[in-house]
């Protein structure tokens, strides 16, 4: 029976003292445990809390458990980094991987806030991650999808929930050789988005994904800026055309210090496009944004002006699924032509 192992700082699972408050890591476990129930029955969640039995050493409990894991899911936090055992857990589940395996591809962080790049674990820098927060593009305050206890909630936080659900089960078939081998080859580039578009962006990698595209660029980001810069670029190099998600934020999700990524990754595109008369860029606006940064309105301005698009260019500002439609679409096209 698959595992997932979900690693995190005591802390993090804080709750008041009463009989009805649950702390984070429970309310997590309790509806994740549902979700997977739903998608794949012979999948379990396991974390020391409940799990540890009391004879033998602890230390030899936790690593044959994250050993056998087949997913890792930590809840990333400013504790996270800073905790032994937890830095125990995530160094197991690399170091035991089996030969070829990228042990990073089965690893999920769960963000509960921002972070700055240096208060990651360095292996967890660049990974894709699923927020259980946002930034409000008003106040630019940090509101979270639950409270921790469960007395205030959003539909947000159980659409994240479906897309941990989503990443376990597409991991433990691709594992296992159960996912369809379909023809799609297209290397795709989807672009880093602003922290109010990180949900957004997991779902338009999700759909890459099912379709069997490779996505750039490749994780984990390097940790440098500067060569993390070249790593956009080259990713850009690779692919058949672009994807881009422009929100309120001009800055980019799990790097603050990489500013104004968006209008990079367009003019990198750009260029890109200037080389290959093929190549295209897929833009989505969301159609009810509100309030974008400085930075970010000059930008949206000049793609609604068309002063920055291209005849190859496609600007949607229709809902999400539309966008999805118009990736699809542009699949189809990339298999009919050869790419």
């Amino acid at each position: 029976m698959p595992t997932v192992f979900l690693s995190y700082a005591s802390e993090d699972n804080g709750s008041p003292q009463d009989d009805v408050s649950k702390g984070w890591v429970d309310w997590f476990d309790e509806w994740l445990s549902l979700e997977l129930v739903k998608q794949q029955e012979d999948t379990t969640l396991w974390r020391d809390i409940r799990n540890l039995k009391r004879p033998g050493s602890i230390t030899d409990q936790l690593k044959k458990e994250v050993t056998n894991a087949a997913v890792f899911l930590n809840v990333l936090s400013l504790r996270y980094g800073t905790k032994p055992y937890t830095k125990f857990e995530l160094s197991e589940f690399l170091e035991t991987r089996k030969e070829g395996e990228r042990a990073t591809d089965s690893i999920l962080p769960l963000l509960l806030g921002p972070l700055d790049i240096n208060q990651i674990p360095p292996p967890l820098r660049g990974l894709k991650y699923i927020s259980f927060f946002e930034i409000n593009p008003l106040t630019k305050a940090v509101e979270p999808f639950f409270d921790g206890y469960g007395r205030k909630i959003s539909n947000k936080y159980f659409d994240a929930i479906r897309d941990v659900a989503n990443f376990i089960v597409n991991r433990i078939k691709d594992q296992q050789g159960h996912l369809p081998s379909l023809p799609s080859k297209t290397t795709v580039y989807l672009a880093a988005p602003g922290l109010d578009q990180a949900s957004n962006h997991w779902k338009i990698y999700n759909e890459l994904e099912s379709q069997k595209c490779q996505i750039a660029p490749i994780e984990p980001w390097p940790i440098d800026k500067d060569e993390a810069t070249d790593h956009f670029g080259t990713g850009i190099k690779t692919a058949q055309f672009s994807v881009h998600l422009l929100g309120a934020l001009s800055g980019v999700a799990r790097r603050d210090d990489l500013n104004e990524l968006a209008a990079k990754q367009l003019d990198w595109a750009a260029a890109r496009q200037a080389q290959d008369a093929k190549f295209r860029r897929l833009i989505w606006i969301p159609p009810d944004l509100k309030d974008p940064d400085p930075q970010q309105r000059e930008l949206i301005k000049s793609l609604d002006n068309g002063t920055r698009l291209t005849p190859h260019d496609e600007l949607v500002r229709d809902g999400l699924e539309a966008f999805k439609e118009v990736i699809r679409d542009e699949l189809v096209q990339m298999g009919a032509t050869g790419g």
